[in-house]
């Protein structure tokens, strides 16, 4: 069954559901979540809304709501509902990560940064969470963020993590290495990562653009 028969199948069910106990908040959390499946983002804020008010402990709930609120673009309010979702489990390394995606978004690069820093020392071994901590340090337009050697340090170590077979892990390395000023081991690595298609047609024209910028001895920037 394809997943939007499957989303249209479960919110019939929760529907019948919610008319026996309009206060299951199970049903309000999982109605929800398939209507951001389906893109229906308002209804689904609403539904997910009502279930932190019937179960404010439930912190997939406030984690989907931030995913529904960044998805709408409303990225104040997503690192809102993340934030609730680390006050109820401030050792979850990933809820950070969540949240400094929604500060980058916002252009929030310290908040981003010591969110990045948290979800790392919670659990080293998540690797988005160095990578887009490089990324950052790389090739953040503001340069009281920017640090070349802590850029390169940290995706070396992402790199390393992911036994060098990772394009965007590569990709970081190129951005770090050339904050650095190190632009020859710059252009090896973006041309290493531009060799794989799932980065080429993941990033479109973006890769090419850095190969180019790094060939004229100038280092990458986040827009």
């Amino acid at each position: 069954m394809a997943p939007q028969r499957d989303a249209e199948r479960a919110i019939s069910d929760l529907d019948r559901a919610l008319a026996l106990d309009p206060k299951l908040a199970a049903a309000w959390f999982y109605r929800g979540t398939a209507r951001l499946h389906q893109r229906d983002l308002d209804r689904a804020v609403a539904d997910l809304d009502r279930a932190v008010e019937l179960n404010s402990t439930n912190i997939q709930a406030f984690t989907v709501r931030g995913l529904a609120w960044g998805t709408k673009g409303e990225w104040a309010k997503a690192a809102v509902s993340y934030t609730d979702a680390i006050k109820l489990r401030p050792d979850d390394a990933a809820r950070y990560h969540d949240r400094a995606g929604a500060w980058m978004r916002l252009r929030e690069w310290g908040k981003a940064l010591d969110d990045y820093d948290a979800a790392v020392r919670l659990e080293p071994r998540l690797t988005q969470a160095g990578l887009d901590r490089a990324w950052c340090r790389a090739s953040c337009p503001d340069a009281r963020y920017r640090d070349g050697a802590k850029a390169l340090a940290e995706a070396t170590r992402v790199c390393e993590q992911l036994e060098w077979k990772n394009p965007f892990a590569l990709a970081a390395l190129a951005a770090a290495s050339a904050e650095a000023g190190r632009f020859e081991d710059a252009v090896r690595w973006q041309k290493k990562a531009l060799e794989d298609p799932a980065f080429v047609q993941a990033m479109g024209p973006q890769g090419r653009q850095w190969l180019a910028s790094y060939e004229q001895n100038k280092p990458s920037r986040l827009e």
